[in-house]
Order: structure tokens, then C-alpha cells, then sequence
């Protein structure tokens, strides 16, 4: 196994190479107006029927429905992006991600989005 250290946006990875992409406590530190680039590159890099696991950002852990901006974590300014969960859900079906499961978790008392999609062909 080798291990890839690249920007999701850029990154030119070869098409239908992977069983299954993840973006844990990733996706939400990129402008959410990058999200629609970054799933439709998922979907060119999944094999057909693959998976994709991301957490997402929401009013949960914002205070906001939409999101563009900073927050401290751990002593820092952090920069997170999201939109709302519906707006995302239209951008994974524009991109040809089928949502299977979305579920919010509070982790260290942390809410996240948790969302598994699956490349429609």
C-alpha cells in the first residue's frame, strides 16, 4: 500500500483507481465553494460502485447554516467552509455520489455530518 499526500482540489490522480476515498475531518477546511471540484474528482477516482466517507461541517458545529470563515481549535484560528447539508447533498448527486448513510456524531463533543456515498455509474 502506498500512501498519497496530496491537495484534493489539484491532486491528479489516475480514474477509477480506488475501491473507496475518505475525507475525514478534511473536506470543511476547504471553501465550500471547492466541494462541487473536490466530489466530482471523487467520483472520476472511485471504481465504479466505490465509496466515499467524509465529515461534514453543519450548524451543529458552526452556529451557522452556512459557514466561510475561522474558528479556534486547539488554541488556533482554524478555517472551515460548509453550506447545508441539503445544498451538499445536491452537489454529491450532481457529481454522481449517491448518499447511503448521513449521520451526525459527536466525537469529544464535537458534531460532525458523517456521510457515506457511493459512485453512481
Amino acid at each position: 500500500m502506498d500512501l498519497l499526500q496530496a491537495d484534493m482540489i489539484s491532486a491528479d490522480l489516475p480514474s477509477e483507481t480506488f475501491d473507496a476515498v475518505t475525507a475525514v475531518y478534511s473536506l470543511f477546511h476547504v471553501p465550500h465553494a471547492q466541494h462541487p471540484t473536490v466530489f466530482s474528482n471523487v467520483h472520476r477516482w472511485l471504481k465504479p460502485a466505490g465509496y466515499f466517507l467524509f465529515t461534514y461541517a453543519t450548524r451543529d458545529y458552526t452556529g451557522h447554516a452556512r459557514f466561510n470563515g475561522t474558528k479556534e481549535f486547539m488554541a488556533h484560528n482554524l478555517f472551515y467552509s460548509h453550506t447545508t447539508p441539503a445544498e451538499m447533498f445536491d452537489q454529491l448527486a450532481d457529481a454522481r455520489l449517491q448518499v447511503i448513510n448521513a449521520t451526525e456524531r459527536n466525537i469529544g463533543g464535537e458534531t460532525f455530518l458523517w456521510v457515506t456515498a457511493q459512485r453512481a455509474c
